[in-house]
């Protein structure tokens, strides 16, 4: 914000005043007598003759040119006196005339030329012109220029009114107030306690005890501010400062924009300290990383390039970084670049198309909106996230072969790896989203995987699985029925040999025997079957292990 005061109206009201006093006064000088002539103006008196001085009537009488002038002839400063004290003085210059109301004492510097004081003034508060051009309009101990002894190097410097208040610089305006100053050129303040534009281009609206100090810098007002960089601006508030150039604070108390283009917006005890960076308000909140943004709140830190904080003591400390902390009195920071962090012990809602949302509430209850047949999803308070899957919500069903899921399963390759965001240390375990979108077409693109397909994949997987063990549990069972019955054949063969043997023990070293006298040869039929139902049996359990 500029503000800018018209010193030239001054100079114009103070000339035009002047003249009108200098009329009336010298009528009443005259005794009431007319000194104008011309057409309709009646016949002319005398005029009187002053002491000291040459007056001279109204020359032309209407003829001629027509000009009519009241005035002297003399190189001499002319004075209009009230009770004998100066009222007004009119000093004659080659340029152009000073015209000096008010106490007798104001002064404009000798040399100076089109310089106008329009009145106020009192004993050792008198007002000043130093450079040509200057006004004062009135008011008590101003000043317009510099008093440096040099006429011409504060040119048409204004000090409307007030007190003690002094325009030093050339086109330099002060409007009024009390001890304001402007010492740069083209530098304003308007009014205020105290204030002090320095540099070009400068302005200070008012307030108290206000500085712009580099050029193009602007105060609007409040109290104890100062715009210290170029083109910086504080609008008001109390004690802030915007200390780099295009830096801005608009309000509030104690708020710093120290850095270029960087902004304040109000609050108390803020600082934006990098290029770009902003505080919209809050309490002691800071944004310290390029084109970081805290809005509000308290305590709160983007420190991170792009980074952003809000609530109550965020801490957004990475670069892109985005975090949301509730009222809790506890940091809450981000842990790494680009992360999106969000602290809401009330729970959390995300509304989409006014329709579908997601709700996480820390209770785990009501969180998903069926109203309009499309659910939503959540998180519980355990920190499971839990898809949305209801009938409601879908179309188009198409039976799925198991078998066919658990033949293209096998042929997606399963790997273990880290994500390049994450150390090489933090290992995981899955299909990379190509290989799955390739095998079962599932999804919106083959860059991700939903966590509804790939539980839905291994879902149909398992039931393809459980059909198998079933047939398969039949066939063994089919097996150990057959088993069971060659078992029991063997014990029965087992049975009739040991009859035939008439249980005697078996000498090993005899030629003869029990069955060897009722069979020639017995042991070796004996030792046949024996051989021959072993053979059997292991045929029978080794096509049970491959069922």
């Amino acid at each position: 914000m500029k503000v800018h005061f018209g010193g030239r109206l001054f100079l114009a009201a103070a000339a035009l005043g002047a003249a009108a006093v200098l009329v009336l006064g010298l009528l009443v000088a005259l005794g009431g007598r007319s000194v104008v002539a011309g057409p309709g103006a009646g016949p002319a008196s005398a005029a009187p003759t002053p002491v000291g001085h040459e007056w001279s009537q109204v020359e032309g009488h209407g003829t001629g040119t027509g000009l009519w002038w009241l005035g002297t002839t003399v190189d001499q400063s002319l004075e209009l006196r009230v009770n004998n004290a100066r009222a007004l003085r009119l000093e004659p210059n080659a340029t152009s005339p000073n015209v000096i109301g008010g106490y007798s004492g104001n002064t404009v510097t000798p040399g100076v030329a089109g310089a106008a004081i329009g009145g106020g003034g009192s004993s050792g508060n008198t007002n000043r012109v130093t450079d040509d051009g200057g006004t004062v309009g009135g008011g008590a101990n101003n000043q317009a220029g510099d008093s440096a002894g040099t006429t011409t190097d504060r040119l048409y410097a204004t000090v409307g009114g007030g007190t003690w208040n002094t325009a030093s610089a050339s086109y330099s305006s002060v409007g009024g107030g009390y001890g304001n100053y402007a010492s740069g050129q083209w530098a304003t303040v308007s009014g205020g306690v105290q204030n002090g534009a320095s540099a070009q281009f400068t302005a200070i609206g008012g307030g108290l005890s206000n500085i712009a100090t580099v050029d193009g810098a602007t105060v609007g007002g409040g109290s104890t501010n100062t715009a210290s960089g170029q083109a910086a601006t504080v609008s008001g508030g109390w004690y802030n400062t915007a200390s780099n150039k295009y830096a801005t604070v608009a309000g509030g108390q104690s708020n710093t924009a120290s850095d270029q283009d960087a902004v304040v917006g109000g609050g108390y005890n803020n600082w934006a300290g990098e290029p770009y960076a902003t505080v919209g308000g809050g309490l002691s909140n800071t944004a310290n990383g390029w084109y970081a943004t805290v809005p509000g709140g308290n305590a709160n830190t983007a420190n991170g390039t792009y980074s952003f904080a809000a609530g109550r003591q965020a801490k957004a400390n990475h670069q892109g970084a985005f975090v949301w902390a509730d009222s809790t009195a506890a940091d809450f920071a981000s842990e790494r670049d680009n992360q999106f962090r969000v602290r809401a012990d009330g729970g959390a809602r995300l509304d989409v198309n006014n329709s579908e949302w997601v709700e996480i509430r820390d209770d785990g209850t009501n969180l998903i909106n069926t109203s309009a047949g499309a659910p939503g999803a959540r998180l519980t308070i355990g920190g499971v996230w839990t898809d949305a899957s209801s009938r409601d919500g879908k179309e188009n069903f198409t039976p799925v072969d198991g078998q066919e899921v658990l033949a293209s399963l096998a042929d997606v390759p399963i790997t273990t790896w880290n994500s390049k965001s994450q150390d090489a240390s933090v290992r995981h375990m899955g299909p990379t989203a190509q290989d799955f979108s390739a095998a079962f077409g599932l999804g919106e693109d083959d860059l991700h995987i939903a966590a509804l397909d790939s539980s839905g994949v291994a879902l149909a997987a398992i039931q393809a699985l459980y059909t198998l063990s079933q047939e398969q549990a039949a066939r063994i069972g089919t097996l150990e029925e057959e088993n069971a019955g060659l078992q029991q054949r063997l014990d029965d063969l087992d049975a009739r040999v040991t009859a035939l043997e008439g249980g005697a023990p078996l000498d090993r070293g005899s030629s003869a025997g029990p069955l060897a006298s009722i069979m020639p040869g017995g042991w070796l039929l004996l030792g046949a079957l024996l051989v021959l139902g072993g053979l059997v049996l292991a045929q029978r359990r080794l096509a049970g292990g491959r069922s």
